[in-house]
């Protein structure tokens, strides 16, 4: 059997939209769970295959990390518990390679953009949620 290690799902962002991560080993493949929910009631939304989550870190370096699947965002689809539940969002996995990792923990991240049918996205990023993001990958790698 595989080993399976799982975080709780942790807020990402509360800029004008709610989008939260959470962080699944399946043995030595580390999965960033994305999830993120449009503020704008009742628009349905798509995030194309090969698309980017960008992540635009303090000392200016960007962070590309690749949609592999075409996503159609449904109503609840990125909420979690009650927030965003009468939403329209999506859930989308990313591989974490260790180079992904080693540049997430060398400069905080100050905002994400991700396109979509309707254009790009942007938000900004706590450095709380940021250092919460940064625990998760070390407990991770020392799981």
């Amino acid at each position: 059997g595989s080993k399976v290690i799982v975080t709780s799902w942790e807020p990402f962002s509360r800029d004008k939209t709610y989008s939260f991560y959470r962080l699944r080993q399946i043995d030595d493949v580390l999965i960033m769970d994305w999830s993120f929910v449009s503020l704008s009631r009742f628009k349905v939304f798509t995030v194309d295959a090969g698309e980017n989550l960008m992540f635009l870190q303090v000392n200016g370096n960007v962070i590309k990390m690749n949609v592999s699947d075409f996503v159609v965002s449904s109503v609840g689809g990125g909420s979690h518990n009650v927030m965003g539940s009468a939403m329209e969002g999506v859930r989308i996995p990313f591989i974490l390679t260790n180079d992904i990792i080693d540049t997430i923990k060398q400069s905080p991240i100050v905002k994400y953009r991700i396109y979509t049918d309707a254009g790009f996205k942007e938000y900004e990023v706590k450095e709380k949620f940021y250092n919460s993001l940064v625990d998760a990958l070390n407990l991770m790698n020392n799981g």
